[in-house]
């Protein structure tokens, strides 16, 4: 048995800016269905109440604001083609989360309408 490679993306329009404000916001919004559901999805547990959901949902956005503005963790690349600014994080995996920025942005991605508010556009990398 060998490791496996796993990667995860974000891309946004370089040009604009990314308003963490909207993404938590877009939070909020969220009904109490959809956010137990993406967080049972992407945690594997759904948290007790709604207030306990959108705390965890809070604390995500926070760690992938730090994860893109920081980004200079070992895994963390960030490749710039034409107006898309692509932001990679991954690494080989033997079972477990390859690294904390591969966790993040996968974590992110169960929720696809706080990404789009915050500026993400998730057609972005098949025009690259």
């Amino acid at each position: 048995m060998g490791a496996d490679l796993l990667l995860a993306t974000l891309a946004h329009n370089k040009n604009k800016k990314l308003n963490w404000a909207a993404g938590r916001r877009a939070a909020r919004r969220m009904d109490r269905n959809q956010i137990l559901d993406a967080c049972s999805e992407a945690w594997g547990y759904t948290p007790d109440t709604l207030t306990e959901a959108r705390s965890q949902v809070n604390t995500l956005i926070s760690q992938l604001k730090a994860e893109i503005e920081d980004g200079s963790t070992r895994d963390a690349y960030t490749l710039e083609v034409g107006v898309w600014r692509i932001h990679l994080r991954g690494g080989t995996s033997w079972g477990d989360d390859p690294s904390q920025g591969w966790t993040v942005l996968s974590d992110a991605g169960y929720f696809p309408e706080v990404l789009t508010a915050i500026g993400f556009r998730f057609d972005a990398v098949k025009y690259v």
